[in-house]
């Protein structure tokens, strides 16, 4: 016996709000995370965080490994959503100094360029000091977790396969590499940031660092 439309349509809210209640309990998931670390998520704490009932957590999340994993998913999508920001605002200055619409004085109006991107970039990722948390969270607890390990060497190639290309339309002659670098030094410059509660004088220095790398990779 199939359903009739009228059925259908009652049923379509439970899983609209299936699917928004596991993203309440990711979420959730996350803050925890955020706060105390990852061997902090516990099916309780999270459905605490949450305020859904205990059994909401294992409903969704057959266990802790699987509740981690997924938090680390959605924390992925955010990241690439961020990356992909950044994609689109160095192509496009990549685009305004090929075509002339760009005033081009030599080599040192890309490396302004660039730098101007990548700087505001790391003044976002610093403000939002959350995320920072859990980023290097998950990084700590990879240390213990081969399969978070994976998931997390596997997001990290996303984001240098991009920067290769980038750096690759900018000019370096070894994108392989100073993508690495690359990735490093804003890794390391955000930890700076957030650690020193995003001093004057840290943000001065982000920016010497970061102009210096681009002049030793685009020159």
């Amino acid at each position: 016996m199939t359903d009739s439309p009228e059925t259908s349509r009652a049923r379509l809210p439970k899983r609209v709000d299936g699917k928004a209640r596991r993203e309440q309990i990711l979420a959730a998931a996350l803050r925890v995370i955020a706060r105390d670390g990852v061997r902090a998520v516990r099916h309780r704490a999270v459905a605490k965080e949450a305020e859904v009932p205990l059994s909401a957590t294992t409903y969704y999340f057959r266990d802790i490994h699987e509740l981690i994993a997924e938090a680390f998913h959605a924390f992925a999508e955010l990241s690439q959503v961020e990356t992909g920001n950044l994609t689109q605002a160095m192509e496009a200055a990549l685009a305004r100094l090929a075509d002339g619409s760009q005033s081009v004085g030599s080599q040192e109006s890309l490396i302004a360029a660039v730098t101007a991107i990548l700087l505001s970039h790391i003044d976002n990722q610093v403000k939002a000091e959350e995320r920072r948390l859990v980023e290097n969270a998950f990084r700590q607890e990879a240390l213990r977790d081969p399969p978070l390990a994976q998931a997390l060497h596997q997001s990290n190639r996303v984001t240098l396969a991009t920067a290769e290309k980038l750096l690759a339309a900018a000019g370096s002659d070894d994108p392989e590499t100073d993508a690495e670098l690359l990735f490093a030094v804003v890794l390391h410059l955000e930890y700076r940031r957030v650690l020193a509660k995003d001093s004057p004088e840290e943000r001065q220095k982000t920016a010497r660092m970061v102009r210096r790398l681009f002049e030793k990779i685009l020159k």
